[in-house]
Formats: structure tokens, C-alpha cells, sequence
């Protein structure tokens, strides 16, 4: 889901680190599983669309891919660039979830544009809503000053909050897109580069209060909106050099993650002994939590890999 798209989550052979419901932002640790686009290491979760194909290895991997590999390493492989025509392919799908109302909705686009005899750009960009299933029917109703407006204006000591329903609280959309320059002026050099971007939304946690409502509910005890926003930038250059003995690949690559959350933290503080002691019995008690994530990373490989056809083959490299 859109709140757990921040780091990798993805388990292998039953190796992890962190608890497999975490809904929001990474712990400290590092996963046990790295995620690769094509050669270039990845730390967030990204909607990946004009893929080529999938490769999964089971862990521990060697130097190769060797960072964060206890459980394995996972490859999504774009569609290269082509120079051989001018395509494009649009995609559309919708569905429904058990619980909500309304649509999920999916469109993509994908072209490959030659631009000259060894230069062609790919780009692949879409769009993704998903309805929510969960409802908050204990919602506070805020004034413009973000405060609990009471029933009863005249005792504000007293007077309980106005409250309403909010339905399908845990939605989310993904908007995504890569662009991706290919330059291959001889069949022994090649070079891409590419650039990804990606921006999610969503309305709540996916999380439900079972100790209020039942452990079978789609109902949560939040009593303010717990709004989520997510931005991904990865950009990398990959080049592939064939030099008759053996094959010379470098990838060098930077992105950034933003994403800021807010929560109800209400609940959580009136289960502390001192809450009474502190904060009274007040009737419209509110504790928001507000959470930054800012994450950058610069990664670079270099390879060489044996091109012979004996018995002995081998791999040298480094990464930072």
C-alpha cells in the first residue's frame, strides 16, 4: 500500500527484519531483501509498469548483489528503448474492493520514439486509485482552526465534541512515470540513462480498532483525518561496454524520498496511566502525531565480467 511504499518489504526464503504489517515508514534496519532496477539498487517500493521480465534470486547473494541480499535479491527489467519505431500502447482496468464504495481505477501509457539512427527515449507514465475499505464513524468535526468544534459552544469545559462519519478512510493513488534515453552508437557500447518519478496519496492508515469494534470490523476509532503524501525521484546511468575479453558495465545512480504523515495519536495517550492526571477528563482530547521522512542515496557500481567461452569464468567489481 501507499504507506509502506517508502522501503522494501519484500521477504525471501522467510528471512526478514521487520514486522510485515508495518504501515507507514521504515524502521533503521536495512531490509534482508534487495531490490534492483535493472542494475541500479532501489529503496522504496515503486510502481513498476513496460517491464521485460522479473528475476528472482535466492539469497545470500555474492558481491554481485550483495548489499542487503540475506534473503535474496529481486531485478525488475525495463523494456529497453528501441531504435527500430515509433510505438505506444495505453492500458486502462477498473475493479472493485469487498467494503467500498465506488471504483478502483488504472490507466497507463507507454511509447518508444526513435529520435536518430542510435538514439531512441522510452517513457511510461500512469496513473492508480484504490477505494477505501475501512470507515471512521467517531470522527471528530474540526473548526477552520483544525480544533474540535463542541455541541455545546456555550461550556466549553463540559460540552462533548460534534462528531460525523467518514467512509472508505484508507484510500490511496499512485501517480508514476520513467523516461528512459538510450545511446548505443556501436554494438560494443551502450548506455541509458533514465529518470523515475513517483507521487502517492492516501487517507489513512490501513488499520482498523478491533478492540473498539470487533477483530472482524473495516472500522477505526481515528477521530481526525490522517493524511499521507509520498514523493520518490531516482535517477541513473547505466552503461555496458564490450571490450573482446570481458564486458565493462558501470551504473551510477541518486534518488531522493519525501513523505510526511499525520495521526491520531488520541487513543494511544489515554491508555498512559498519567493521562487523567495531566489532561483531566477533557471531552474533545486530541493528540496529533506529525511524521517527516527524508531520505537521499547515492549509489555506483563498476563490473567486469569474463567474456570467454572456457571452463574459467570470472567477475571482478565495486560498489559504493
Amino acid at each position: 500500500g501507499a504507506r509502506g511504499a517508502l522501503s522494501s518489504n519484500l521477504v525471501i526464503r522467510g528471512i526478514s527484519v521487520d514486522a510485515a504489517a508495518s504501515p507507514q515508514f521504515p524502521a533503521s534496519t536495512q531490509p534482508a531483501v534487495s531490490t534492483y532496477i535493472n542494475s541500479v539498487p532501489i529503496f522504496a517500493n515503486l510502481r513498476i509498469t513496460d517491464l521485460e521480465r522479473v528475476e528472482v534470486l535466492r539469497g545470500p547473494q555474492g558481491t554481485l548483489y550483495g548489499a542487503g541480499s540475506e534473503g535474496g535479491t529481486i531485478r525488475f527489467i525495463y523494456n529497453k528503448p528501441q531504435f527500430d519505431g515509433l510505438t505506444a500502447k495505453v492500458s486502462a482496468g477498473a475493479g472493485t474492493t469487498d467494503g467500498a464504495s465506488g471504483l478502483n481505477s488504472q490507466a497507463d501509457l507507454t511509447s518508444n520514439i526513435p529520435l536518430a539512427e542510435h538514439l531512441a527515449f522510452r517513457v511510461s507514465a500512469g496513473r492508480e486509485r484504490d477505494q477505501g475499505f475501512i470507515d471512521a464513524p467517531n470522527r471528530y468535526v474540526l473548526g477552520a482552526d483544525g480544533v474540535p468544534v463542541p455541541v455545546n459552544p456555550g461550556d466549553l469545559t463540559n460540552s462533548p465534541p460534534e462528531r460525523t462519519q467518514a467512509r472508505g478512510v484508507n484510500w490511496d493513488s499512485t501517480t508514476s512515470a520513467r523516461g528512459a534515453l538510450r545511446w548505443r552508437p556501436n554494438d560494443a557500447f551502450d548506455a541509458v540513462l533514465s529518470y523515475h518519478y513517483q507521487s502517492q496519496d492516501s487517507g489513512a492508515p490501513p488499520l482498523v480498532s478491533y478492540q473498539a469494534f470487533g477483530g472482524d470490523s473495516r472500522e477505526t476509532n481515528s477521530q481526525i483525518p490522517e493524511p499521507f503524501h509520498s514523493t520518490i525521484n531516482l535517477t541513473a546511468l547505466e552503461v555496458e561496454s564490450h571490450l573482446g575479453f570481458a564486458t565493462f558495465t558501470t551504473s551510477t545512480s541518486y534518488y531522493e524520498t519525501q513523505a510526511q504523515a499525520r495521526n491520531d495519536f488520541s487513543g494511544f495517550y489515554r491508555s498512559f496511566p498519567f493521562y487523567t492526571t495531566v489532561y483531566g477528563n477533557s471531552p474533545r482530547f486530541v493528540a496529533i502525531g506529525l511524521e517527516d521522512y527524508n531520505a537521499k542515496g547515492f549509489a555506483q557500481e563498476f563490473r567486469l565480467s569474463s567474456d570467454s567461452e572456457g571452463s574459467l569464468k570470472w567477475v571482478a567489481g565495486a560498489f559504493y
